[in-house]
C-alpha cells in the first residue's frame, strides 16, 4: 500500500470513493464491484451501503469483470453485471426519508397494476393539481359555444350502456382515445351499414381491449363521454372523413383528456399492464431505502422515441394528436405517465419534469430543446421542427401524409397571417423553405404514386431536416411564380397542380457513385467546391426514377449560412427532354479551403472565412440567371 493510501485510511478516508469512512455524504465514483465489496469489508459506510443496495438486487455479481457508476446522493447507479448494462435504482418513499440517506431521492413504489386504484388515485390527483394550478392547460371556456368545432358525433358512457350520440345539445365534457390501429379488420368501426345500431348501443363483447379499458378509465374517472375516431367518424363516407378529420385539432384540444394505449401496436393490446417484478421495489434490510431497475423514461424528444418501447408514439396520425392535446395519460408497458403543457409525471417518478418553465440554457440551434409555445415566435423554425419530427413517423397510407398533419397546418395558419401553404412548404418563405435535407440518409427509392411536388418534403419516404443557420438567400434568387391548385382546403394536402418558377444561377454537375459532382471543365467557379451532399432517395432503385452515374443535373444556390461559412442548393434533374425540372437532392457549396478548416486541417488567419465567402458569393451572384420550372 502507498504511503498516501496508508495515511488516507489513517486518517478514516475510504481509499475507494475517497471520502470519509463515517458518512453517507457522495460524489461521482466508479469502478469494479469486487473493490467496492473489499472497501465495504474495510468499514466505509457509504460503500457498504451501495453494496447492500447491489445485493439486494443483484446477488452474486461481485466480481471483477462487473463494473458500476454511481452519480451523488446515489440518484443514478449505472451497472454492468454480465455484460448487460442497466441503471439501478435507490430512493426512499414519500414520508419515509432518515436522517442518514437525506439526499437519496424520494420516489413512490409501483403498485404492480396499471388498473390498480392506488394507480387512479395516484391519476386523480394529477388531474385535481393541473385543473386546479395550471392556467396554461386551462383555458377560458368561451361564453358562446362554436359546435361546428366539436365532434359531430361522441360516444356516451353513461348509464352501464355505450351508445353513439350525434349533434350534442350541450358542450360534454369527453376524453379522447390515440391507439394503433393495427390490423384494421379487427376494430370496430361505425359504417353506413350500423350507424343506426350504434346510436341504440355499441354493445360490449364487440370492443378491442383497447376500447373496453378506455371506457373503463373514463367511468372510473367520472368522464361520461369518450372519442373514438373509428367509432365516431363513418369510415366508408369519405364526405364525412374529410369533414371530421379538418377538425382534428379543435377535437383534441377541446378534449377533457386524451387516453394513450401508448403500449400497444394494436387494438388487441390493451391500455392495462402488468408490472415486471425487476421495476417493483425491493427493501434494503435494516433501512428505509428501496432498490428496483430503473423505469424506462419517457423520451423527452420526438426523434428519440422507440418504437419497441413506444409503439404507439412512432404512428404519423398521433404526432398531432400528442401536440394538441391538453393533458395525455400514457398508459405504458410498466406504469402510466401523465403529460400535460406544464409538466411530466410518473407513477414511479422516474420521468418527472416540470415542463412550464422558459430554461434560458438553449442555444438558437437547439431547437429541439425549446418549448413549442416558445418556438411560436419563430413560426418558421417552429415548422421545420414539426416537420423533422413527424416525417420519421410511420403512416399505413401514405396518402395520409398530408391529412395527418392537417391539424396542425392549421395552427401554423393562425400563426402566420396571410401566408399560403404550399405542399408542406409555405409562399412567404418559401426560397428557405426548399433547403430540406434527407437526414440521416435516404431508406428507400421514390414512390411510384405522386403524392407531392418533387420540391415537397412530402415527395420522399424518409425523415428530413433544415440547417437552422441557413437565414438569408442568395440575392439574385426569386421566386417568378407558383402554379398551385388542390382539392379542398389547402392544409389537406390534395394537390391538382404543384409548379414553381425560380429565376436563379444555375451550375453544371453530374451524378457519379450516387452524389453529385461539379463539372471540371466550368472554370468560371474558381475556387468553389461541393462541400457536403444529401440524395433524396436512393438513385440506385431501378424504374421511373433511377438515376445513373453521368446524368448530368443542375445545382440552384439559394440559402447562406454566414456560420458555416457555406451556401446551400438543390440539386435539379430534366426527365424526358422536357424543360421541367424535379428535384433529386441537397448540397452545400464553399471556397474549397472551407472543409479543410472546418476538419482542422487547415489553420485560418483572422477575416479568411469572411473573405472565403464574400469570394463564393461574388462569384455565384455574378451567375448567368435562368427561368427554372420545378415539378
Amino acid at each position: 500500500m502507498s504511503y498516501l493510501a496508508q495515511s488516507n485510511q489513517t486518517a478514516g478516508i475510504c481509499i475507494y470513493c475517497d471520502l470519509p469512512k463515517t458518512t453517507y455524504e457522495t460524489g461521482f465514483w466508479a469502478g469494479n464491484l469486487d473493490c467496492l465489496a473489499s472497501a465495504a469489508q474495510n468499514g466505509c459506510l457509504r460503500c457498504s451501503f451501495l453494496a447492500k443496495c447491489i445485493t439486494c438486487f443483484a446477488p452474486g455479481t461481485f466480481n471483477e469483470r462487473n463494473r458500476f457508476r454511481v452519480w451523488p446522493c446515489f440518484r443514478l447507479c449505472e451497472l454492468t453485471i454480465n455484460r448487460d448494462e442497466f441503471v439501478l435504482d435507490i430512493f426512499s418513499i414519500p414520508g419515509g426519508v432518515s436522517t442518514l440517506y437525506q439526499g437519496i431521492p424520494v420516489k413512490s413504489l409501483l403498485p404492480g397494476e396499471t388498473s390498480s386504484d392506488k394507480t387512479f388515485r395516484t391519476i386523480a390527483n394529477w388531474i385535481n393539481d393541473c385543473t386546479r394550478n395550471h392556467i396554461g392547460c386551462n383555458p377560458t371556456v368561451p361564453t358562446s359555444v362554436d359546435y361546428s368545432q366539436l365532434p359531430k358525433r361522441i360516444l356516451e358512457l353513461t348509464g352501464g350502456r355505450i351508445t353513439l350520440r350525434e349533434y350534442p345539445s350541450e358542450r360534454p365534457l369527453y376524453a379522447c382515445l390515440s391507439h394503433c390501429w393495427g390490423t384494421s379488420d379487427r376494430i370496430i368501426k361505425t359504417s353506413l351499414t350500423n350507424f343506426d345500431e350504434f346510436k341504440n348501443e355499441v354493445l360490449w363483447n364487440n370492443l378491442t381491449e383497447n376500447f373496453k379499458h378506455a371506457v373503463d378509465i373514463c367511468r372510473r374517472l367520472d368522464i361520461g363521454f369518450l372519442w373514438i375516431d373509428s367509432l365516431c367518424i363513418i369510415q366508408d363516407s369519405e364526405n364525412d372523413w374529410k369533414e371530421e378529420s379538418a377538425k382534428m385539432a379543435s377535437i383534441y384540444e377541446n378534449a377533457f383528456l386524451t387516453i394513450a394505449a401508448t403500449k400497444s401496436k394494436e387494438g388487441a393490446g390493451g391500455c392495462y399492464a402488468t408490472t415486471s417484478p425487476e421495476f417493483l421495489g425491493i427493501s434494503v434490510p435494516n433501512t428505509d431505502i428501496y432498490v428496483r431497475r430503473h423505469c424506462p423514461e419517457f423520451p423527452t424528444h420526438w426523434i428519440h422515441k422507440d418504437p419497441e418501447r413506444w409503439p404507439l408514439l412512432s404512428r404519423g396520425w398521433v404526432y398531432q394528436e400528442m401536440r394538441l392535446s391538453r393533458r395525455v395519460l400514457h398508459f405504458c408497458s410498466q406504469e402510466v405517465i401523465w403529460e400535460c403543457r406544464e409538466s411530466r409525471k410518473s407513477e414511479s417518478g422516474c420521468s418527472d419534469k416540470d415542463l412550464s418553465t422558459d430554461k434560458p440554457y438553449y442555444k438558437d440551434t437547439m431547437d429541439a430543446a425549446v418549448p413549442y409555445w416558445k418556438l411560436e415566435e419563430d413560426p418558421r423554425k417552429l415548422w421545420y421542427r414539426t416537420v423533422h419530427e413527424y416525417s420519421r413517423m410511420q403512416l399505413t397510407f401514405e396518402k395520409d401524409k398530408f391529412p395527418a398533419l392537417a391539424a396542425l397546418t392549421q395552427k401554423m395558419e393562425t400563426l402566420r397571417g396571410d401566408d399560403r401553404f404550399l405542399a408542406g412548404l409555405w409562399e412567404k418563405t418559401l426560397l428557405l423553405d426548399l433547403l430540406w435535407m434527407v437526414w440521416p440518409s435516404p431508406v428507400t427509392g421514390r414512390s411510384a404514386t405522386w403524392r407531392a411536388p418533387t420540391w415537397s418534403w412530402a415527395s420522399v419516404q424518409s425523415q428530413v431536416m433544415w440547417e437552422s443557420s441557413v437565414d438569408s438567400v442568395l440575392s439574385s434568387v426569386q421566386v417568378v411564380d407558383i402554379h398551385y391548385t388542390t382539392e379542398g382546403p389547402t392544409h389537406m394536402g390534395e394537390i391538382r397542380e404543384a409548379a414553381i418558377i425560380l429565376r436563379a444561377p444555375v451550375i453544371r454537375a453530374r451524378i457519379e457513385n450516387n452524389r453529385p459532382c461539379l463539372d471540371p471543365t466550368i472554370t468560371s467557379l474558381g475556387e468553389i467546391a461541393i462541400i457536403n451532399e444529401k440524395i433524396d432517395y436512393l438513385f440506385s432503385m431501378r424504374g421511373k426514377y433511377h438515376v445513373s452515374s453521368g446524368t448530368k443535373v443542375s445545382i440552384i444556390p439559394i440559402g447562406i449560412s454566414m456560420r458555416n461559412h457555406r451556401y446551400t442548393g438543390i440539386v435539379l434533374i430534366t426527365r424526358d427532354g422536357t424543360l421541367l425540372h424535379e428535384r433529386i437532392g441537397y448540397v452545400e457549396l464553399a471556397h474549397h479551403n472551407t472543409r479543410g478548416i472546418l476538419e482542422g486541417d487547415i489553420k485560418a488567419g483572422k477575416g479568411t472565412e469572411e473573405a472565403n465567402i464574400n469570394y463564393v458569393n461574388s462569384i455565384l451572384t455574378n451567375l448567368p440567371l435562368s427561368n427554372i420550372t420545378i415539378v
